[in-house]
């Protein structure tokens, strides 16, 4: 693997463990308060619950990141819309629920949450979108430049007709093999001229 191979896979790897991580914690928390005599509560909202596609693009995020050292040409080309693609769904996705905090909680809650209440945002939200950022710029650069980085080597393809066993080239050959008592059908060791 090239420097700006490795590079880009660890970008891509860090964008996606960063999503998977900030996805599953608190993103959203906020107070209900309860009748007298009862003690309010406070309620903590995961990005799972707000975004549940999120952890999804991060696990397709590091699929891709296999699929980059097992491709090359227009495959890793195609690898790199990939991860571009989950980059940018990632950053959609979270700026939807970022730009409407309390409205998200209502659509992910359950029980249904009241219709206005103070929210607080965790910094979830923030590690995701870094992660998107990651992902989307490894995707473009791998879109960009990877079909000229190298691949893995021949010795992982898989073998051509070329490495079969020899076949005797007549059928008198195929009998004085039979005379000789071997098999014409399995490869015979090569032998020195002795």
């Amino acid at each position: 693997m090239n420097g700006s191979l490795r590079t880009t896979a660890a970008c891509s790897l860090l964008g996606s463990g960063l999503v998977l991580v900030a996805v599953a914690r608190t993103w959203v928390s906020y107070d209900v308060a309860a009748l007298a005599p009862l003690p309010g509560r406070r309620i903590e909202v995961r990005g799972t619950a707000l975004a549940p596609g999120l952890a999804a693009l991060g696990w397709l995020g590091l699929a891709a990141v296999a699929a980059l050292a097992a491709t090359r040409g227009w495959g890793r080309q195609l690898v790199g819309l990939v991860l571009a693609a989950c980059g940018v769904g990632v950053i959609a996705m979270t700026a939807a629920v970022l730009a409407d905090p309390a409205a998200a909680v209502r659509d992910a809650s359950p029980e249904g949450a009241p219709d206005r209440f103070p929210v607080s945002l965790g910094g979830g939200p923030w590690g995701v979108v870094g992660g998107g950022v990651l992902l989307l710029l490894a995707g473009l650069v791998i879109t960009a430049r990877g079909r000229r980085w190298s691949g893995m080597g021949a010795r992982y393809d898989a073998p051509g007709p070329e490495s079969s066993a020899p076949v005797a080239a007549t059928e008198a050959q195929v009998w004085q093999a039979l005379d000789r008592g071997e098999d014409p059908t399995e490869e015979q060791p090569h032998t020195s001229g002795n």
